[in-house]
């Protein structure tokens, strides 16, 4: 991991300014702790009206990695193989959150109708493939 910065940076207590180091000239860091963390779903709630699923995470995701068709809703924990109890998102269903620790997602038309004839009545389970 290497730093550049420029003269702007951060002043000191009596406004001088920091010694630029830009380019080729990047300071390498004395020590860098990669994220080993994994990732997370803390939680999650669909609301059928608005067609939105809102999903909360233990951390800031990437945005551009969602994957719809990773992720079923389920009427039941154990659906037990019944794909009749649960829904699979498809490319319908998107995204447009910024970076952060929750995403909204726009579940798409087809989806959501098929979430209307298979979860009905139910507090929906979420599996991630």
């Amino acid at each position: 991991m290497y730093a550049a910065y420029t003269t702007e940076t951060v002043v000191d207590m009596f406004v001088s300014r920091l010694v630029p180091v830009v380019g080729a000239a990047a300071r390498a860091a004395v020590s860098f702790t990669a994220d080993t963390t994994a990732l997370q779903l803390v939680s999650f709630g669909l609301d059928m009206n608005a067609g939105t699923l809102l999903l909360c995470f233990t951390e800031p995701v990437d945005t551009s990695t969602f994957a719809s068709s990773a992720w079923t809703l389920q009427s039941l924990q154990n659906v037990g193989g019944n794909a009749a109890l649960a829904v699979t998102l498809t490319a319908a269903s998107f995204t447009s959150s910024a970076n952060g620790p929750t995403l909204l997602v726009t579940v798409g038309p087809s989806d959501l109708n098929a979430s209307r004839v298979r979860l009905p009545h139910s507090s929906p389970w979420l599996s991630v493939l």
